[in-house]
Parts: C-alpha cells; sequence; structure tokens
C-alpha cells in the first residue's frame, strides 16, 4: 500500500506540479464516475438506437440527463452539502463521461450537410433550452424536497 502511494504521488508530482498526494484520490474517483458514466451512455445508446434518422434521439436523451443530474448535484450542494466526492464522482466523472457536446455537434453539422436547416436550429435550441430547464428541474426539486 506504501509503495502504490508512494508511486502515485511521485507520478502527479511529476506530471501535474503541485498537486498533492489526496489528489490521487479525486483524480480515482473522477476516473470511477467518467467510466460509469460512459458505460450508462453507451448503454442508452444501444437501448434507443445510434441510428441517425431525423432527430438524435440518443445524444439529446443523455444530455437532458445529464443536465437534470447536474441540477440535483448543485441543488444539493447549494444546500451546504459541499460533498467534494460526491460532486467529483457525480458531476465532473458521470455526467463528463455521459453527456456529449461533441455528439451533438456532428449530429447538427449532419444536419447542415443535408439541408436540414430547420432541423438543427431545433435540435440546438431544443438540446440548449431542455439542458436548461432540466438542471433547472433538478436544482429546484432537491432544494423542495
Amino acid at each position: 500500500m506504501i509503495r502504490v502511494k508512494f508511486y502515485c504521488e511521485l507520478w502527479i508530482k511529476i506530471y501535474a506540479g503541485n498537486v498533492y498526494l489526496y489528489s490521487v484520490k479525486a483524480i480515482l474517483i473522477v476516473f470511477i464516475g467518467g467510466g460509469l458514466g460512459s458505460v450508462f451512455r453507451y448503454a442508452i445508446g444501444t437501448w434507443v438506437g445510434n441510428e441517425f434518422h431525423t432527430w438524435p434521439w440518443a445524444s439529446w436523451m443523455v444530455n437532458l440527463i445529464g443536465s437534470f443530474v447536474i441540477g440535483i448535484l448543485l441543488g444539493w450542494s447549494s444546500m451546504g452539502e459541499k460533498n467534494q466526492t460526491l460532486w467529483l464522482f457525480g458531476a465532473t466523472g458521470f455526467c463528463g463521461g455521459f453527456t456529449t457536446f461533441s455528439a451533438l455537434s456532428k449530429e447538427c453539422l449532419v444536419m447542415i450537410q443535408n439541408q436540414q436547416w430547420m432541423l438543427a436550429v431545433l435540435y440546438i435550441a431544443g438540446s440548449v433550452i431542455g439542458g436548461l430547464l432540466c438542471v433547472g428541474l433538478g436544482y429546484w426539486l432537491i432544494r423542495n424536497m
């Protein structure tokens, strides 16, 4: 156990500058959360279907669900429950691995290339407005429970 800590501490200090030993724990928490988020992202994509016909349902769903989860975490932390571990795992890790801005961008580009202008605008607006509504809903729910 001591050797693992030593090697982790050494790696962190060499590659990350002034990061201290406790950051190894934070990195592992984000890593585990991100891995789980990515697996859930893949599962929803498989369940809903990754086929891009007209509306990219899987990406849209994960971005809205991720926004809702972030809203819940924000609401919880705003009530004085400042839990660094939960935030690193849930927001930075899980939601970071789960949500996908790059897929949204790619899908919009495909819509534009196919001259589906209105669909692209609706998808962007629906994603941004829907994301804001989901963050707000999650925040409101957790604050009023």
